[in-house]
């Protein structure tokens, strides 16, 4: 008896030994393929491992930190994305979706809906100094500067799963003016410089004077205190904002090896860190849903995040919640002419200042928008293949024409896109370019498309006799050039070598 019982112990130890496993799932995310480990237990899921993924750093790890657990405890795939960072959460998804059934599982069965709270409790009001609505640079710009000047209790709510906002997704620029830096690099601009150069881009189109100066007569002061208390700028690769002013522009510290990284170098980073050093409190997953207000005065906002509901009191509330770029009604309703554009702005710019604010009778003004010209959605422009987009030997419409990008200042290059066929250029590169390996990887994600012949690129996208203009220059800084233009040399030999269809 006693060897049959020991023999059966041995078999299910076996068994068990046999059915702890780990699987490996992939599924398609923002900018490339997703990969997760997921280890099982028999069919309990006990841990999901992501261990692949090109999404932007900041925004993924958002929902690297939050899905995969809730996935785990829930033992659920429907958990709710994190705000923000849905195509990363869809993505973390739909990898583990596959790991279960290489497993020989059915997803179906971990399958079981959102796991939100239903019900959302009333939580006691709060008494704030000042509220900032949103996250981004200019409400961690607005909390630093409330806090050197002594504001006492400062709270900033951002609704997405991480602060950053549209700065996360930028080249790392910013233009300065009345700094320590512009004493450095020898140039500076005074504000009727920055008001004169408005009214020229703008067609001479009225512009606020009075609040331009109010910025800008204390923008130098805080921006000063950013870059000395950890900024990672770079006063060596810096670029005049446009080619005939006077406003400089500091971009992100350049990685030596991956220029093109300016976009990743973790420029908000150190803003929200400086922020919070200097005892702002910072919440994120905390969407204002309204503001509180009586006939004159607005007293605090009405606020929403993942178990509560509550209201701040405010002796001041600042609204720096962006633009309206991911809101089609919007952009519709107020910027028509851009209605075929992608946006490649932060998913928090929804306009809600404009709804909140509605209401209450204020003002949306201003007529226009600028924008830049991107890979697509996904990669926008910047990133080993994002930033391609800046490089091309030749632009040409899917006529096969040139249409002056290659003169066009870079903030020009949307509006010049949106007036040519189905809304797109077609940037060019051969063989002569130095970018193989990245224009490698742009085809295999899929962003880019690999011809022998010219005349084969033609027929792809229906283009009839292509016509090449001159050399396209980039206006964009190159590690060490100062304000100076990198020419790309190798685009006069392109011009050359492609007019002639068959070769």
């Amino acid at each position: 008896m006693k060897k049959v019982l020991l023999s059966l112990l041995a078999t299910l130890l076996i068994s068990s030994t046999a059915l702890a496993l780990t699987v490996t799932g992939s599924s398609p995310a923002m900018k490339g393929p997703l990969t997760v480990e997921v280890d099982l237990d028999g069919k309990t899921i006990t841990a999901v491992r992501v261990v692949e993924c090109v999404d932007t750093d900041t925004i993924k790890d958002a929902a690297i930190a939050s899905v995969p657990a809730r996935i785990v405890s829930g033992q659920n795939i429907d958990v709710d994305g994190v705000t923000g960072a849905t195509v990363t959460s869809f993505g973390i998804k739909g990898a583990v979706r596959d790991a279960l059934a290489k497993a020989g599982l059915d997803p179906k069965d971990y399958s079981k809906g959102s796991d939100s709270v239903k019900a959302k409790t009333e939580a006691p009001a709060e008494d704030y100094d000042i509220v900032i609505v949103g996250g981004g640079i200019a409400g961690m710009s607005a909390a630093i500067q409330a806090k050197r000047d002594g504001v006492g209790r400062v709270l900033v709510l951002e609704k997405n799963g991480y602060t950053g906002g549209s700065s996360l997704v930028c080249g790392g620029g910013i233009w300065i003016i009345n700094t320590d830096v512009n004493g450095k690099i020898g140039v500076n601009a005074t504000v009727d410089d920055l008001i004169t150069f408005l009214k020229t881009r703008s067609e001479n189109k009225p512009v606020n004077e009075k609040l331009l100066s109010n910025v800008y007569n204390v923008i130098g002061s805080t921006a000063s205190y950013i870059m000395d208390n950890g900024l990672p700028y770079s006063a060596e690769t810096w670029s005049l904002g446009y080619p005939d002013n006077k406003l400089p522009v500091i971009w992100s510290v350049h990685n030596g090896e991956y220029p093109w990284e300016s976009g990743e170098s973790g420029y908000f980073n150190s803003v929200a860190d400086i922020a919070a050093k200097l005892g702002a409190d910072i919440r994120v997953n905390s969407k204002v849903t309204s503001l509180v207000h009586d006939a004159n005065t607005v007293k605090g906002v009405r606020v929403e995040d993942k178990e509560h509901t509550y209201t701040v009191n405010a002796k001041k509330v600042i609204l720096a919640t962006g633009g309206f770029t991911r809101n089609r009604a919007m952009v519709e309703q107020y910027a028509p002419d851009f209605v075929k554009a992608f946006a490649m702005t932060g998913a928090g710019s929804t306009g809600d200042g404009i709804t909140m604010t509605k209401e209450l009778g204020a003002a949306v003004v201003g007529e226009g928008m600028m924008g830049l010209m991107g890979v697509n959605m996904n990669y926008g422009y910047y990133g080993s293949i994002g930033n391609l987009v800046w490089h091309p030997q030749i632009i040409v419409n899917k006529d096969g024409k040139t249409f002056g990008m290659d003169k066009a200042f870079y903030s020009e290059t949307l509006a010049l896109l949106l007036g040519q066929k189905d809304a797109q250029g077609i940037g060019i590169f051969d063989s002569t370019t130095d970018m193989t390996e990245r224009l490698d990887g742009a085809v295999k994600a899929g962003s880019a498309k690999k011809f022998a012949k010219l005349k084969e690129l033609a027929e792809s996208f229906g283009a009839g006799e292509l016509i090449f203009g001159n050399m396209f220059q980039v206006r964009y800084p190159a590690s060490g050039t100062g304000m100076g233009l990198s020419t790309y040399t190798g685009a006069l030999a392109a011009r050359t070598a492609l007019t002639d269809m068959n070769k």
